[in-house]
Parts: structure tokens; C-alpha cells; sequence
């Protein structure tokens, strides 16, 4: 069988979507599971588990569909493998990958833990992918702290500092800091609009000053 003829090839509950990475002399497939999960699977275990593959909850059955936790995980999932994400390229197109383990939610939930409040799935090494060592569950002010000379943020698979993304995004910067340090997610302090009313506060003290 060829490479190309493997894309729609079904093997137990799983469909073949598209090619994802070799590593080494081992290709490596995206595939969408009948629960709705995609998974990434080397060639050679699809050809030989002809009947009884899945993405794995088949054998696991974790009751955590709609959760926080499971949410980060399918999203992590979803933007290193899925093409069709708007994000894919800022990941895939990196080199950034989902190590094979944490392609089950099982594994995923066994090495970080339930999803704390407040936080999101942060990788130390932006650089590098997502395996346990490389990840943590951390608030936006940790994303922030972690290095000491600038502040660096991550949000839309890109790493910035705030200074960078208030210009980007046309937030002082101030304010975007101020949303951070207050524990604000990462996607309500980059989103949300700085209302009316703010606005023209700080348009009057600035006046009052000139």
C-alpha cells in the first residue's frame, strides 16, 4: 500500500485524515476517532491492528467531555494536528508536536492533573512540544514571571512580550498589565474591548495634565 492511498483508509474506529510528521523511517498519520477525538498513529500500527483500533476510549471511559481539562487537551490536539485550524501553522508549522503518550486523554490526565482555576496548559520551553516535562498548568502572571529580564506572554501559538502585544493589539500597556497582575486569562486580557467609559477618563486626566 502506498503512502498516499492510506489517507480514508478506516481501521476500527478510526479513519485515516492526513499525514502528520515522520520520525525516523516511521510515518505518522492524523486520524479521527468515531467518539470525535483525533489522534496521531504511526503507519505500522494501523496495518496491523486492522479491527480493534481506536483513539483509545474504547478502554478508557473518563466522564470529562466538556471539562476545562479536557478542553485543553483537545484544543493542544487540534491545532498541532488539524490543518484546517486557524492556528496549525503558528504549531505544526513550527515543529511544535503532541508527543505520541499524550494523544489519549488518559495519559494526558494522568501526567498534569486536573485543570486548576484560572490557568491554561503553558509550555516552559516554547521552542520545544508538549510532553510532561516541557508542560504545567499555570495563571497568566506565572506565563509572566517566567523569565526575569522580559515579560513574555503566550496566546495564539506565539510568544511576545506584553509590551509586543499591547502595540499589536492596541491596548495600553498598562492596562494590559494591570489585567494580568489582577489573574485575568490570557484570552479576556488580549480580547476584551477597554470600554467607553475608561476611555474617556483617561482622555480627561490626560487633559487636565496637558
Amino acid at each position: 500500500m502506498d503512502a498516499e492511498s492510506i489517507i480514508g483508509l478506516r481501521v476500527g474506529k478510526v479513519v485515516v485524515e492526513a499525514f502528520s510528521h515522520c520520525a525516523g523511517k516511521a510515518s505518522h498519520w492524523v486520524c479521527r476517532c468515531d467518539c470525535g477525538n483525533r489522534v496521531i498513529m504511526r503507519r505500522g500500527n494501523l496495518m496491523r491492528n486492522r479491527t480493534t483500533t481506536s483513539c483509545g476510549c474504547s478502554r478508557f471511559s473518563h466522564g470529562m467531555t466538556g471539562t476545562p481539562t479536557y478542553s485543553s487537551w483537545s484544543n493542544m490536539i487540534d491545532r498541532c494536528t488539524n490543518p484546517s485550524n486557524k492556528r496549525y501553522v503558528d504549531y505544526q508549522g513550527r515543529g511544535i508536536t503532541v508527543c505520541e503518550r499524550w494523544m489519549t486523554f488518559a495519559n494526558f490526565l494522568a501526567d498534569m492533573g486536573e485543570r486548576p482555576d484560572a490557568t491554561s496548559l503553558d509550555r516552559i520551553d516554547n521552542d520545544a512540544g508538549y510532553f510532561k516535562e516541557n508542560c504545567r498548568w499555570a495563571t497568566a502572571l506565572e506565563q509572566m514571571n517566567n523569565t526575569r529580564r522580559n515579560t513574555f506572554v503566550e496566546y495564539l501559538g506565539r510568544r511576545q512580550t506584553v509590551s509586543q502585544w499591547a502595540g499589536q493589539l492596541g491596548i495600553p500597556e498598562c492596562t494590559l498589565r494591570s489585567r494580568l497582575n489582577r489573574g485575568w486569562s490570557i484570552e479576556d486580557a488580549m480580547q476584551k474591548p477597554i470600554s467607553k467609559q475608561r476611555r474617556e477618563c483617561k482622555q480627561k486626566k490626560g487633559k487636565r495634565r496637558g
